[in-house]
């Protein structure tokens, strides 16, 4: 199209303008979505996390401090409760929390049964590897036996954080 003419000129930077304004309006759309999915996400991840650490937390002083101890105590060697230091078994247990939460969200898993799968599968894994780092080293295991209860432990722990974290995170629903 030419450009003979003052108004011409005028039409044309009149649809350039325009065409501007859509793209921008498109992109600060775009932008917002985005940030409303990761702000979704993030509370998701916070929940779930924080969720997950108190599970582990209970059930981790349930399962090895009351229902067990007696067990670990004769085939590991036993922890004394007065010298436990609480503020960095509280993290630990948060951490662990978190550390589901992402691989759940990252994963995208949306049921509770996937959840406690994933949970089970995931505990095994890290508390095998933990239990044998610590018992390569003559740290703290006795024998193999217990080692095996100890992962076998951790997993059906592992799998009850993971079915909790996406029943009250919401990790399944889709972000609005």
């Amino acid at each position: 199209m030419p450009l003979n003419g003052s108004y011409d000129v005028d039409l044309y930077l009149i649809k350039k303008r325009s065409t501007i304004a859509k793209m921008i309006k498109k992109m600060y759309i775009s932008i917002l979505h985005h940030l409303k999915i990761t702000f979704m996400n993030t509370n998701k991840f916070l929940v779930g996390g924080i969720v997950g650490g108190i599970v582990s937390f209970v059930l981790g002083y349930l399962f090895y401090n009351l229902l067990f101890k007696s067990y670990f105590d004769e085939n590991a060697f036993p922890v004394d409760l007065t010298a436990v230091k609480w503020w960095a078994n509280i993290a630990a247990s948060l951490l662990f929390g978190f550390l589901f939460s992402y691989i759940f969200e990252k994963a995208k898993v949306a049921s509770i049964a996937t959840g406690a799968t994933m949970g089970f599968v995931i505990g095994l894994i890290l508390e095998a590897n933990i239990d044998l780092g610590f018992y390569s080293l003559g740290m703290l295991y006795k024998n193999l036996t217990i080692i095996g209860a100890d992962v076998l432990l951790t997993a059906v722990i592992a799998a009850l954080i993971g079915a909790s974290i996406i029943f009250a995170g919401g990790l399944g629903k889709k972000a609005a």
